[in-house]
């Protein structure tokens, strides 16, 4: 019979070989598992244990034991079936109180077909042991974190270790992540991936924060903001990029909403501003729609007005893009109608903002689409404009933001198309204000009959033209006309008739002389004109001729046909006076003279009445 320690010498002493190399000891034990020969240190994990103290002990006798019930129940199996054993890990407390792990291996000593014991090696597996469980808790830690861990091999760019966080977020297995590299995760290329990891490496401890950028999943759906730290680490002569990145999603939508309020109030503020300046309601919508643009940073601000009883809201004003393209647009606001039921309609007919923060996938903005994505809109709102409480048109705003329009937003909009409202009413108050004022104007400086100016209006313009004349050495004439006959005629066909008349001959008149003079009525059926730049008294006999040639023209009244004609006196500037009542009284003398001439004539001004200087009688 063969005996375990007497027999089997080679297969010891190979083993005993071991020790020292992949192994802290070797072992034999007799058919009840207990030792019989060791060799080595650090037997069963105490390193103060001798194998005198051990011999004839078995494992579970000197305080090793498998960590779990299972496991030792499997492992008294493979024991009593005779079966080799593969680093089976066994545990034991020491005098001192600590914790030691041993790997033990084993294979059965056969005499024959039976076993009569085992021979292996066993080591100290402690300190791998506690790392494995250091690393399992840590992993399992970093795992649970709410932030993206990756770490990065910065020579190579391959990832070392990503979280289960960041795969939950992009959707990726870890043996799918672990495939990928920076390149593909970042789109950078590699040189650029370089110098990022070469300033990181600069940065020292401190590491690099970049700016708040947007992860996606690996469909690409935006999944949420992320801000990403990295800092450096050099372990064996290997430099490692250690990424964390946090979630950030409710501080960058806080900061853009903020950023939003702040030119919203800068849009109210402008809009406000333009209210006090605006003098007109285009003037007031137009500038409206650039203060959105310049201060609101939206892409297309327009106002849309609806007639009473129409069907379209027309454009009116519109700033951004598409000013030239959209300025004749007209949207539908019938439901029925295609466009209907789209952002401008609902916001009218139901009295209430609309928004679409993702324009590009909203159905009611489709036929849209194609124009939006020319234009980079990503959001749009319209806000309707009210007017005695019922709508009366729409503030359309378009953003290359998602998501730009919250609540707070919406409210900054609203008060903007009331302090519109409240604008338009005080410009239409006050232009009924101004047109009153002209009304009152008119009629106290322009004959009610005829319409020309009257004696206070012609003194103005005349004393206004005597002061430019001065400054400019430039000449002019006064024309002073007295109809002939008119009496004869006021009294034997009535004063309608005479009036009528008068209507007549004002209007010649008026027609006869350039824009640039003057006609007005003094009173009954004396008229006074101003020729401007008239550099010479020819210029005047032009005029005045074709003066007695309009008025003498017969005039019908009822079924009468009326004869009439002129008497004009003409004195001119600076020669015949330098001022308004010397210039209009020696216009009248003249004219008194061509009435004693035989009236249908012109005279100019002179006092010794100079033959050179009468006009021509007209016949």
């Amino acid at each position: 019979m063969n005996h375990a320690g007497t027999y089997h010498v080679p297969e010891w002493q190979h083993l005993c070989s071991t020790v020292g190399l992949s192994a802290d000891w070797a072992w034999e034990q007799d058919s009840v598992f207990r030792f019989t020969r060791l060799n080595g240190s650090n037997l069963e994990g105490d390193p103060a244990a001798t194998s005198e103290h051990l011999l004839g002990k078995t494992r579970w006798e000197v305080g090793l034991e498998l960590p779990d019930q299972e496991e030792w129940t499997t492992h008294q199996a493979i024991l009593q079936a005779g079966e080799p054993f593969r680093n089976v890990i066994m545990e034991r407390k020491l005098a001192d109180g600590t914790h030691r792990f041993i790997s033990v291996s084993g294979t059965p000593i056969l005499d024959g077909n039976k076993v009569i014991g085992y021979r292996g090696v066993g080591q100290d597996v402690t300190e791998a042991r506690i790392a494995k469980e250091e690393l399992h808790w840590f992993r399992a830690a970093i795992d649970a974190s709410h932030d993206c861990v990756i770490i990065t091999d910065v020579e190579t760019q391959r990832f070392l270790y990503v979280n289960q966080t960041l795969l939950d977020l992009t959707g990726y297995t870890r043996e799918e992540y672990m495939q990928l590299t920076p390149h593909m995760t970042t789109g950078l290329t590699p040189d650029e991936i370089a110098r990022t990891y070469a300033e990181v490496i600069a940065a020292g401890d401190a590491g690099l924060t970049a700016e708040p950028q947007i992860i996606s999943d690996r469909s690409g759906k935006r999944k949420a903001w992320w801000e990403f730290h990295r800092r450096a680490v050099k372990v064996d002569g290997r430099w490692l990029l250690n990424t964390i990145s946090s979630d950030v999603t409710r501080r960058v939508l806080a900061e853009q909403a903020a950023q939003r309020a702040t030119r919203m109030y800068a849009t109210l503020n402008a809009s406000n501003e333009s209210i006090v300046r605006a003098r007109s309601t285009p003037e007031l919508f137009q500038q409206i729609c650039r203060a959105a643009i310049d201060f609101g940073d939206f892409v297309s601000a327009s106002i849309l007005m609806v007639e009473p009883g129409a069907s379209h809201a027309k454009m009116v004003a519109i700033a951004g893009l598409g000013k030239q393209v959209l300025r004749e647009l007209s949207v539908p606001i019938d439901y029925s109608e295609p466009d209907g039921t789209g952002l401008v309609g609902t916001a009218y007919n139901t009295g209430k903002p609309c928004i679409s923060n993702d324009f590009l996938n909203d159905p009611r903005t489709v036929l849209w689409h194609d124009t939006a994505q020319g234009a980079d809109i990503k959001a749009a709102a319209t806000i309707p404009i009210h007017r005695d409480h019922r709508p009366i048109g729409v503030l359309m705003l378009c953003s290359s933001e998602k998501r730009a329009f919250d609540e707070d937003t919406l409210q900054l909009l609203e008060r903007i198309t009331q302090n519109l409202t409240i604008a338009m009413q005080t410009i239409e108050r006050e232009n009924e204000r101004e047109r009153t004022e002209e009304r009152i104007r008119y009629m106290a400086t322009h004959d009610s009959l005829t319409g020309l100016p009257n004696r206070m209006l012609f003194g103005e313009l005349l004393n206004a033209e005597i002061r430019s004349a001065q400054r400019h050495k430039r000449r002019f004439a006064v024309m002073f006309m007295d109809l002939d006959r008119f009496k004869q005629i006021n009294d034997t066909l009535g004063h309608a008739a005479g009036d009528h008349l008068l209507k007549i001959m004002a209007k010649r008149m008026r027609d006869t002389i350039r824009a640039s003079d003057v006609v007005a009525r003094l009173s009954g059926d004396e008229f006074v004109a101003m020729l401007t730049a008239v550099n010479q008294p020819e210029d005047a006999n032009v005029v005045a001729g074709k003066l007695l040639a309009a008025l003498s023209k017969p005039v019908s009244i009822g079924d009468e046909e009326c004869s009439i004609s002129v008497s004009i006196g003409i004195s001119l500037f600076p020669l015949d006076g330098e001022d308004e009542q010397t210039l209009i009284a020696h216009a009248d003398e003249a004219m008194y003279a061509a009435k004693q001439k035989g009236k249908n004539s012109y005279r100019f001004y002179s006092v010794g009445a100079s033959p050179a200087r009468d006009g021509a009688e007209q016949d």
